[in-house]
């Protein structure tokens, strides 16, 4: 199991003596400067990561794996998790681990004998999901989660990334 995608928030007043709205902002690259009401904002991004900065505090958005391993193919282990989370705050100069989480999004990669679409009729109801099939993917949603089946190999196909699998197959 790893950690992918994930939306964290630190506080301002979390931050201790960093002014966010000052000090972050030159961590980024492709900064876009808002104003609104009065007040400015910036949103930027560092790798993949989605960084929105306002006095208030730091919102950050995207996949862990992908911004720490250069894709989300990989697994993340909890070492490497925290790793990630260290290097995410020297990178933004923040202290990254008092920030609040808002979604993570759980994964784990099976490899599998067949392609996954032949597996996905075996795969029947979850209690308390609605069951979506798509041609190339399964979805199990409801209010708050969803659990989500595809096929990573062609993903990786798709971006031109080389997957290393188990046992020579």
């Amino acid at each position: 199991m790893m950690f992918d995608s994930l939306k964290l928030y630190l506080k301002q007043e979390r931050a201790s003596n960093t002014d966010l709205l000052a000090q972050t902002p030159v961590h980024l690259e492709k900064i876009k400067e808002h104003r609104q009401t009065g007040r400015i904002h910036y949103s930027g991004k560092l790798k993949n990561l989605s960084i929105y900065v306002s006095e208030r505090g730091v919102s950050i958005r995207g996949s862990l794996a992908k911004y720490y391993l250069d894709d989300n193919l990989q697994t993340l282990t909890r070492q490497d998790t925290e790793q990630a989370i260290n290097k995410l705050t020297d990178d933004l100069h923040i202290p990254v681990k008092k920030a609040d989480v808002f979604r993570i999004d759980f994964a784990y990669n099976f490899v599998m004998k067949y392609e996954p679409t032949i597996y996905y009729n075996y795969l029947g109801g979850s209690q308390y999901f609605s069951r979506f099939r798509q041609p190339k993917s399964l979805y199990y949603k409801n209010g708050k989660r969803t659990k989500l089946f595809y096929d990573k190999r062609s993903e990786a196909k798709n971006k031109a990334v080389e997957l290393l699998q188990k046992n020579g197959q």
